[in-house]
């Protein structure tokens, strides 16, 4: 079972749930990232202690991870999922952009690393078929 980490910027959240459901009903894939699933705060006011315990939590979850899917649509505000990617990268995880390439180690050379333009692109490479 594929075990996978959902990264995006908090203001994607919708398209990451999406996202989940999508992979759960295709494939043999355990969703390791919660942080989609709980109420996500969309205007950035949290405090210190609150973004300490979520990029905690969020170390701990990638660390569970074999695959990292990073859908880059919207602009992140905080980086996370830019660290996230780069956490990703450094332990050998295989890595799926969805969207435009916005960091400079999204064109990293490696077998590990795949892009896909759009959403559809990706969910068609997966067996959904366009009707």
């Amino acid at each position: 079972m594929k075990k996978i980490y959902l990264s995006a910027p908090v203001s994607e959240v919708l398209s990451v749930r999406s996202m989940a459901k999508f992979l759960k009903e295709v494939g043999d894939a355990e969703i390791v990232s919660t942080w989609h699933n709980e109420g996500v705060n969309l205007g950035y006011s949290q405090t210190d202690i609150e973004l300490g315990v979520a990029s905690s939590r969020d170390w701990r979850e990638l660390k569970h991870a074999d695959t990292l899917i990073t859908m880059t649509h919207g602009i992140s505000p905080t980086g996370g999922m830019h660290v996230e990617f780069g956490l990703a990268l450094a332990e050998n995880l295989d890595i799926i952009i969805i969207g435009p390439k916005r960091n400079v180690f999204h064109y990293y050379d490696s077998h590990m690393i795949h892009h896909y333009p759009t959403m559809m692109d990706f969910r068609i490479s997966q067996g959904e078929v366009v009707k």
